[in-house]
């Protein structure tokens, strides 16, 4: 009989990866919806509306000269519409060899629009398109051009509306507003770019922000300015690609009803074991401040790690927020701690960035993304070589769609970094659904989106759940009950359910409170007793206080990420993120609420309200006998670059250690694997359709795993058409067993989901392939960017019901042993 140990190490694979040359399968591709047209009179038509710009190059010149402006590209910006309720083949449009320039795409009720920058002495290009369209025939018989041609309805000149890309309708009134520019730049530095148009920018009248955000093709920044500045700007100046919402500085709730325990918070400093020298791991919060010299919080908290966005805010909590977050941050809920005796190990120390002003939020006139990217900064420069969990707990109310804005690509930035060792872990709050709406859990939450910029791609976002439902023993609270159940969705956790293709979020969610409602089902309140015991900033009067919601749950799933960094010094933040994603569950309240039936309909609601659901912190960290965690950080190139071609590289195999006898003993009892495969992608936010060679995401990498009656070469051929001989086709249908399947698992750049069947099915599927999918970097052009390379974290777990297994110690015996060169062979296709 097998002795369960809580307390093992999860294993690591080395060199159980093959790389091989990849080919994927050919796919069918979308065909434009493309209204019919007459030839000649819709050809003509759209060959005179080109040619009526011919003028306007020679207005825009002289006026640029008169005004002197600088040094600005000459050029116009047209706009092209399709037909209502057909397609638009913008991806034609987008021509970089004659500088003529797709700058971004949007569809309004059912009509697509695109919008160019046309270099002066370039709408030749254009015109010729079409007159070869009218004039000459390809050897099917059919108009050159036509798919472009035909999916024109009509073309004018760019206005503010043209590179308007915001989810609402520009602002209408001439007063002086804050807008968010999306800056073209021609190749140029990010800051030579700003200066370009900061100089210009001046001449009209339009004050520009000193900070902005840096993504591949474009330089974001905030202005103030008028509409009618800004409509000069975009006739004029030829540099603004998109024009959005300057996004507003998050709200935070008043100061929640403070509890002074000082007997308990002295006990518990007594009993700290503070274990923190040297770089290590550290938490760094940004947020409103933090009381540095609270007791429980000085000893892991330096007077040299605390910051601020701006040099006059001072380092100080003035809100009450930051503080709160240090303490669950540290600690989780101090109830928990209340209960324990012996000493209380901080293995991980904490650093402050105050982002939020005292009077008026963060920096209402600077691009908050450019903001965050300072904070991470100071933090940074002054401890260059610490393992850095960045928590995030305040979010703006806007972009809740899960389209990419300016704030969330910085996030996704920072967390990419170079592709390399300097990523970054983020661990973001997804938000709260507004108060008015807790009634109505949960509905309202199924209806509310993430707030931003919880919609980052390789950023942790966090959701509540709640076991909490104890009432105050108050008269003022008879009748009242909890909003949500034990174990179900907090009645604050906003979700992505209608998000669409956009990314799974939040991916886990965290204890966040609960709120309780009266007997007549209108109004609501969150007593104390339903909220998280944390620390207090004015810690002189009162030592602790009480927080909840989405924030609470953040600073919770921050303490868990830097319990598994301290455990695994090595992990890269794609494993720590992959890890608490692997290791969660959801309850069986959230199951029978959102599981409606056993469809990929209600599957996908379960997922998109719930995450992965609450993880474990003890699997997170620990496997154990009957449940063994295997880790693989791995690189691979997804694709390379054939002339002037980017194509498809490579994959990789990897042998997993099953132990074959143990599993064929088991027989049709029960085994469960779970999947889960974490990488950061570089984001590219300007808004051209998000297809294609528009792609926000730098690339994609999706897993397979072998089947149980699939030959060792079916497999290969199956994931890899490279594999496959000439006019040889392999058959693929859907893989079961798993929960999520392959059409739900693959948003975003986390994925996860678990296999489960009979123990002697799962012996001979010990092989799994990591390859790569379309990404906008295998349609660039730029050998760097083409032929990068991509980490990721693949973690796969084995867990039997059998509690009498080990498991774990024959895998570990299975690691011990080199793959078999033939093996290796077959898989590499040598």
């Amino acid at each position: 009989m097998a002795t369960e140990n809580p307390l093992l190490q999860h294993l690591r694979m080395v060199n159980r990866g093959v790389s091989q040359t990849y080919k994927s399968r050919p796919g069918r591709g979308k065909t434009l919806n493309i209204a019919p047209r007459d030839r000649a009179a819709h050809g003509s038509a759209l060959r005179t509306q080109l040619e009526s710009f011919v003028p306007i190059f020679a207005q825009r010149r002289l006026l640029r000269a008169a005004a002197q402006y600088g040094q600005l590209p000459e050029g116009i910006t047209i706009e092209f519409q399709s037909a209502v309720g057909f397609d638009l083949a913008f991806t034609s449009l987008d021509l970089p060899v004659s500088g003529i320039e797709l700058l971004n795409v949007r569809v309004v009720d059912e009509v697509t629009y695109a919008t160019c920058y046309v270099p002066e002495g370039k709408l030749k290009i254009l015109i010729n398109k079409v007159k070869a369209y009218l004039e000459q025939e390809t050897a099917t018989g059919k108009a050159k051009n036509a798919p472009l041609i035909e999916s024109i309805q009509s073309i004018g000149l760019a206005t503010i509306e043209a590179l308007w890309t915001d989810d609402v309708d520009p602002p209408v009134d001439d007063g002086i507003l804050q807008w968010e520019v999306w800056l073209r730049r021609d190749s140029l530095a990010a800051d030579a770019c700003v200066h370009r148009f900061l100089h210009a920018a001046q001449v009209i009248g339009i004050q520009v922000a000193q900070q902005w955000i840096e993504f591949p093709e474009r330089v974001v920044t905030n202005v103030q300015a008028t509409r009618a500045q800004l409509a000069s700007a975009i006739d004029l100046l030829n540099l603004i690609a998109e024009i959005r919402r300057a996004d507003l500085p998050p709200a935070l709730a008043d100061d929640p009803t403070l509890v002074q325990q000082d007997d308990f918070v002295a006990d518990l400093v007594d009993r700290l074991e503070p274990n923190v020298e040297g770089d290590g791991v550290s938490i760094a919060i940004l947020d409103t401040g933090i009381a540095h010299t609270h007791p429980l919080l000085s000893p892991v908290l330096d007077a040299a790690d605390m910051h601020a966005a701006h040099p006059t805010w001072g380092h100080s909590d003035h809100h009450g927020h930051g503080t709160q977050m240090a303490g669950l941050a540290l600690y989780g809920d101090l109830r928990t701690a209340a209960g324990t005796t012996g000493g209380v190990q901080l293995n991980y120390r904490l650093e402050s960035v105050k982002v939020l002003a005292p009077e008026n939020g963060i920096h209402p006139d600077q691009p908050l993304g450019a903001v965050m990217q300072d904070a991470v900064s100071y933090c940074e420069t002054r401890a260059p070589f610490r393992q850095r969990i960045i928590c995030q707990a305040i979010t703006s109310p806007m972009h809740q769609r899960g389209e990419p804005s300016s704030y969330s690509g910085a996030v996704d930035q920072m967390a990419y970094g170079d592709g390399g060792d300097n990523a970054r872990m983020f661990v973001i709050a997804g938000g709260n659904v507004p108060e008015a709406h807790w009634p109505d859990w949960p509905t309202a939450n199924v209806s509310f989106g993430i707030e931003q910029p919880g919609q980052a791609w390789n950023a942790l976002t966090v959701g509540a759940s709640t076991v909490m439902q104890a009432l105050p023993g108050s008269a003022d609270y008879a009748g009242w009950r909890a909003i949500a159940g034990v174990g179900e969705l907090g009645p604050f956790s906003a979700t992505s359910v209608n998000w669409g293709k956009w990314p799974v979020k939040p991916e886990v969610l965290f204890e966040g409170g609960n709120a309780a409602i009266d007997p007549a089902g209108v109004d609501v309140a969150m007593p104390r007793t339903m909220q998280l015991l944390t620390t207090n900033r004015n810690h002189a009067t009162r030592a602790l206080s009480h927080t909840a919601m989405t924030s609470a749950a953040t600073a919770q799933a921050a303490r868990l990420s830097a319990l598994v960094q301290h455990n695994y010094p090595d992990a890269w933040p794609e494993t720590v993120r992959g890890l608490l994603v692997h290791h969660a569950e959801w309850t069986p309240q959230q199951r029978a609420r959102f599981l409606t039936d056993d469809t990929q309909a209600a599957r996908r609601v379960l997922l998109r309200t719930c995450g992965y659901g609450v993880p474990s912190e003890h699997d997170a960290i620990y496997s154990s006998t009957r449940r063994v965690c295997l880790i693989a950080q791995e690189t691979l190139q997804p694709y390379k670059l054939e002339g002037t071609t980017g194509t498809m590289n490579e994959l990789r195999i990897f042998s997993l250690p099953w132990p074959r006898e143990v599993l064929f003993g088991l027989a049709e009892k029960s085994v469960r694997v779970k999947v889960t495969l974490s990488y950061f992608i570089e984001p590219s936010p300007s808004r051209r359709g998000w297809l294609n060679r528009y792609r926000y995401a730098s690339h994609g990498l999706r897993f397979d795993l072998r089947r149980a009656t699939e030959t060792v070469d079916h497999f290969n051929k199956r994931v890899n058409a490279a594999m496959l001989a000439k006019a040889e086709k392999i058959e693929a249908s859907e893989d079961e067993g798993w929960f999520l399947g392959s059409n739900l698992r693959t948003a975003g750049s986390i994925h996860s989901d678990q296999w489960t069947g009979m123990a002697v099915n799962l012996a001979s599927r010990d092989l799994i392939a990591v390859y790569p999918v379309v990404g906008w970097w295998r349609e660039c052009t730029d050998r760097q960017r083409c032929e990068a390379n991509a980490r990721f974290s693949l973690i796969v777990s084995l867990e039997s019901e059998n509690q009498n297994v080990d498991l774990y110690n024959e895998i570990a015996e299975e690691l011990r042993v080199p793959l078999n060169t033939g093996l290796t062979n077959i898989i590499g296709g040598n």
